[in-house]
């Protein structure tokens, strides 16, 4: 009795991986990116980046503080940047909510539950397997800080920036 059950454990090890290998060799796992992610696999995929950017952000502190000064500008970097992905007050970005696999953070809707220092890490260095890019050649350190730093204060903006943020100033 002991046995079988070791035989359908060790079978059950290698069968379901190698099924999965079959249905992604033959072309039949989902492939366009407007396909809605399974919930398990969000998950998976959600636990792991957040574990990875949290191991490598744990001795990183942001060399500037949120003021008001700060947000502003990163306000300013945000609009010009990553509202299209990511959405402007008011305004969910339909492609990046809807034409990314996996979707695209709706900031407004979904305030990011990272640290401002994890966000710098994605910023600067992309997330694989994703439309988030790596912007390190493309916008400086100090740039980078101030629209985390943006992001991670949307809920408490000052109130300067915050009506300038509701009334879509863009200069």
């Amino acid at each position: 009795m002991m046995l079988g059950r070791k035989w359908f454990f060790f079978g059950g090890l290698i069968l379901g991986p190698l099924i999965a290998v079959i249905i992604v060799g033959i072309g039949l796992w989902p492939w366009r990116a407007t396909s809605i992610p399974p919930r398990w696999e969000n998950n998976i995929a959600t636990r792991s980046l957040h574990a990875a950017v949290a191991r490598e952000a744990k001795n990183l502190k942001a060399p500037i503080s949120a003021s008001e000064e700060t947000l502003r500008a990163g306000m300013k970097i945000y609009r010009s940047n990553c509202a299209g992905c990511h959405g402007d007050f008011d305004q969910p970005s339909k492609w990046g909510a809807n034409g990314f696999y996996p979707r695209v953070p709706q900031f407004l809707q979904a305030p990011p539950a990272l640290r401002s220092e994890e966000m710098f890490l994605i910023v600067q260095g992309g997330i694989r397997y994703s439309g988030m890019g790596s912007w390190k050649d493309l916008m400086s350190e100090q740039e980078t800080w101030k629209v985390v730093l943006f992001v991670n204060n949307l809920q408490s903006l000052p109130p300067a920036v915050k009506s300038e943020w509701e009334a879509g100033k863009h200069e």
